[in-house]
């Protein structure tokens, strides 16, 4: 596996024309939060391709919970697709119609495996999902009753959280493994990567 500073610089390229096509829709769609416009690379780019190196070598599908403005999922595929890597179909799970539309046009314009599924996170049910990712979406315990559908005893689930991590964790009623891993964007922010869920 290349480790993460060689994964960003071979991507650097595309994920600079991610960036620009993201800040070219947000004058429309509100995709990533105003205050964070002028550090998108940094804030949204880097926080997002930080979870490639977390992603298990034998991965072929990776479901996104609730995917905005594509972060992460559409910066991994981008990732994925210029270092050949092993993962050959992304679920993109988004409810907001103007955010899919995004989604869907992102991965037209970048060429990746992509699959828009505009619907709600609890209606969604989806087989052999080896991966799932969220980013600032709901606390742990919520994505995992939100994500039942798609997470299956071998899944592997990768969490950007923040500063509230250890009260989230604390609250979590489901039986689980998890590694609490440091963010390389932000002091207090963590990456949480779980396995083994169950749901009896």
């Amino acid at each position: 596996m290349k480790q993460f500073e060689e994964i960003l610089k071979e991507s650097q390229g595309e994920l600079i024309k991610f960036s620009d096509f993201v800040l070219k829709w947000q004058k429309t769609v509100n995709l990533i939060a105003p205050s964070t416009v002028s550090d998108i690379w940094e804030r949204h780019i880097v926080d997002s391709a930080q979870l490639f190196e977390y992603i298990p070598l034998n991965c072929k599908v990776l479901a996104d919970m609730g995917s905005g403005g594509g972060f992460p999922a559409i910066v991994l595929a981008i990732i994925n697709k210029v270092i050949g890597g092993s993962i050959e179909k992304f679920y993109l799970i988004e409810s907001d119609v103007k955010k899919s539309i995004f989604l869907k046009e992102a991965a037209r314009v970048f060429d990746v495996p992509v699959c828009v599924i505009n619907k709600r996170l609890e209606t969604v049910c989806l087989d052999d999902v080896d991966v799932v990712t969220a980013r600032a979406l709901k606390s742990v315990e919520e994505l995992f009753l939100l994500g039942r559908g798609i997470i299956g005893p071998h899944t592997t689930c990768l969490f950007l959280k923040g500063e509230q991590v250890d009260a989230e964790l604390a609250l979590n009623t489901h039986k689980c493994i998890i590694e609490k891993l440091p963010s390389r964007t932000h002091k207090k922010a963590s990456i949480l990567k779980i396995g083994g869920i169950c749901y009896e």
